[in-house]
């Protein structure tokens, strides 16, 4: 499908909105997605994640890699607001809008699901995990796991799991419950940051 330029957005006018110069965004896509939200250019979520998309060679993210760690909005309606595209792109400056066509990837599921590690086995000389679950979530994780011992979960399992992507873990469990007990445990640290911001704070 053919990227489409937004008709109401001109990169020079945000510019000018936000009080950042053009040539000030290139590698701060984060910060000027943050900035079309707080000054009210657009309505939608910050994201954070990997663009899949074609990245020119010889622009300054151009690695060989199928991605780069990108950061963009996720309007209202479902579509792309992304101020920086362009970089990627080797272009003059301007503000995309439009759908995702699976170049926006939130939190990198895509990159993590496929370069998931091993599932771990249940190793009783680790340290011991308990998780406040109801007693059919916690016997599907230990049926996921193949465990033999359903009281406990060795740590390297734990890390494993909420290291999952919400996607995945939601075809077996209720993702948000899960990541509270991870919380209790005092092992919160163990998901990562733009997972549990989608799941916990937009309950998604």
């Amino acid at each position: 499908m053919k990227k489409k330029k937004s008709e109401n957005l001109s990169a020079e006018i945000c510019a000018h909105t936000i009080n950042v110069p053009i040539k000030d965004w290139p590698g701060n896509c984060h910060f000027i997605a943050n900035q079309f939200l707080q000054k009210g250019i657009v309505k939608g979520k910050l994201r954070y994640g990997h663009f899949l998309g074609d990245v020119k060679e010889g622009t300054m993210f151009y690695k060989g890699v199928p991605f780069v760690r990108h950061g963009w909005i996720e309007l209202e309606d479902g579509r792309i607001c992304d101020p920086t595209r362009w970089v990627f792109e080797g272009v003059e400056p301007y503000v995309y809008v439009g759908p995702n066509n699976d170049e926006y990837d939130i939190g990198g599921s895509k990159i993590r699901d496929l370069f998931a590690p091993p599932m771990p086995m249940y190793d009783e000389k680790e340290i011991q995990i308990s998780l406040d679950l109801e007693e059919d979530e916690l016997l599907r994780i230990h049926i996921l796991f193949g465990n033999k011992n359903t009281s406990t979960f060795s740590i390297s399992q734990i890390f494993w799991l909420a290291n999952r992507t919400p996607p995945y873990l939601a075809t077996f469990l209720d993702v948000k419950l899960f990541y509270i007990a991870l919380e209790k445990a005092k092992l919160k640290a163990a998901v990562p940051i733009d997972y549990w911001t989608l799941v916990m704070k937009e309950g998604s």
